[in-house]
């Protein structure tokens, strides 16, 4: 599930639109589209009399006035190189695997076979069935890790609204097993980009 998002990430904002390949050398036009130079290199250029041309954005057909060194001057998008780099080295932990999860209820440091939504904690088969008996935590949802690292159950808020982050204020998509939290998209991308985690659904 992780990889799909990494994918829908890179399809939406890390590939040229000229040649449909991840980019290389990204600039960014004045109108904020970007291409890559090799790509730029090679549209036709509107010659003008008071510096080396003009090229029409592929996009959105503005006309950008290219600096006096040609398309190898305009700005670099160090946005999308800077993006590109965090997705390949998020992609490559996510293919890592995910780490044991130990119960954090017994002392034992069994293997975590389940998570409680509602403390938040990983339980062992043991401590997942006696979790549920008393009047306290019996109410409590209970699901298996297997569940939670498909995708098939989103760790989400009790009031049965999307969780959403506090600091971006974006719904939760994604549960970090590094830090043992829900997080949003923007936060797999920053601060927890080198962690591990999986992409979760309602």
């Amino acid at each position: 599930m992780a990889s799909n998002i990494l994918s829908h990430i890179t399809e939406e904002f890390l590939v040229c639109q000229i040649c449909l390949e991840d980019y290389d050398r990204p600039k960014i036009l004045p109108c904020l589209h970007t291409f890559c130079q090799g790509c730029l290199e090679k549209l036709p250029v509107a010659k003008s009399t008071d510096g080396p041309g003009k090229l029409s954005c592929p996009t959105c057909r503005q006309d950008a006035t290219l600096p006096k060194d040609g398309v190898r001057a305009l700005k670099d998008n160090f946005l999308v190189t800077k993006l590109s780099d965090v997705m390949k080295q998020t992609s490559d932990s996510a293919q890592e695997g995910m780490g044991e999860a130990r119960c954090s209820t017994c002392e034992a440091g069994v293997h975590a076979t389940s998570y409680c939504v509602d403390c938040p904690d990983y339980l062992c088969q043991n401590c997942a069935t006696s979790h549920c008996r008393p009047k306290p935590t019996r109410s409590h949802r209970v699901v298996t890790l297997k569940d939670l690292k498909s995708g098939k159950v989103l760790v989400s808020a009790r009031t049965g609204e999307p969780s959403k982050c506090s600091i971006h204020k974006e719904v939760h998509k994604f549960y970090c097993e590094t830090c043992r939290q829900v997080i949003c998209l923007h936060c797999v991308v920053t601060t927890h980009k080198e962690h591990k985690y999986v992409e979760v659904e309602e």
